[in-house]
């Protein structure tokens, strides 16, 4: 006879659903370009205690565009940002970034609302959030989100070029100068620049780095990226969450090569490193 564990009291529960259309709940950014909308609750009261969630960002009514999202808990008029500027950009088809794992905590009878803000004035993004309950993790929750690197002027992060040669790292991006808070967990983002023109199919490698400006040492080495021309977002879009044991007031930077750069903008992608504490 099979040897079926018993894994008691996990569950999930669904925050941002709407049913008459069968898709997330429309988060629109402001009316100006790479300004923050209001914000939208995707639910009023959650149900249980849960040690994480995942952002489920999907297809929403504009193409082409770089998002930064907001997630928030409180009530109506005085929410508080709990992943701030989470990045959800849309390819030329349209396709969101998919799913987000964020191993934090939020308890019990919690109101939860997004917002967010796009290169294109009104842009509309669509999400929902899963609450994870119970013993999913395998570990106590995370209590904090920090993003570093983030440009709010473009809705986007820091860009990452890989130089002039192909196949061929190309210099160091300071991410940030000093990270505000200790990191047990990071989450990297890789962003599109709103580029809708890729002219050719390429494949990156990229490398995090912690360290002084020359004396960079390596802590996560050739994550691959790639983009097609038939889309022109850069996949994946999220890399993580990666355990790690970084101390506040470190130094991040990030680097590249890829396999076409015949291109000076196609070459080109935005990072957002995401510390978990």
């Amino acid at each position: 006879m099979a040897d079926w564990p018993l894994y008691d009291g996990q569950g999930t529960e669904t925050a941002g659903a709407t049913a008459a259309s069968s898709i997330g709940v429309a988060v629109t950014a402001g009316g100006s370009t790479n300004t923050k909308g209001s914000w939208v609750e995707l639910i009023a009261a959650t149900a249980h205690k849960a040690v994480g969630l995942i952002v489920n960002a999907g297809r929403g009514h504009t193409a082409t565009a770089d998002f930064l999202v907001d997630i928030g808990v409180g009530a109506s008029s005085s929410e508080t940002v709990i992943i701030p500027n989470l990045k959800c950009d849309n390819g030329s088809n349209n396709l969101g970034p998919g799913q987000i794992l964020i191993p934090i905590g939020i308890p019990a009878g919690t109101r939860i609302a997004a917002r967010c803000q796009a290169t294109s004035a009104s842009a509309v993004t669509r999400l929902q959030v899963i609450l994870l309950y119970g013993s999913w993790l395998g570990q106590p929750p995370l209590g904090r989100v920090t993003a570093y690197g983030v440009a709010t002027a473009d809705s986007g992060g820091v860009s990452v070029d890989p130089g002039l040669a192909a196949n061929t790292k190309g210099s160091w991006s300071q991410i940030t100068a000093s990270t505000t808070n200790p990191m047990r967990s990071m989450l990297v983002s890789i962003g599109q620049q709103a580029n809708s023109g890729r002219s050719v199919n390429t494949d990156w490698l990229l490398d995090i780095a912690i360290g002084a400006g020359g004396s960079e040492l390596i802590v996560i080495a050739d994550l691959h990226a790639e983009v097609s021309t038939s889309d022109d977002a850069v996949e994946p879009r999220y890399i993580g969450p990666i355990p790690c044991n970084i101390p506040a007031g470190t130094r991040l930077a990030a680097r590249s090569q890829a396999s076409n750069i015949t291109d000076p903008t196609d070459k080109l992608f935005d990072v957002i490193i995401y510390g978990l504490d």
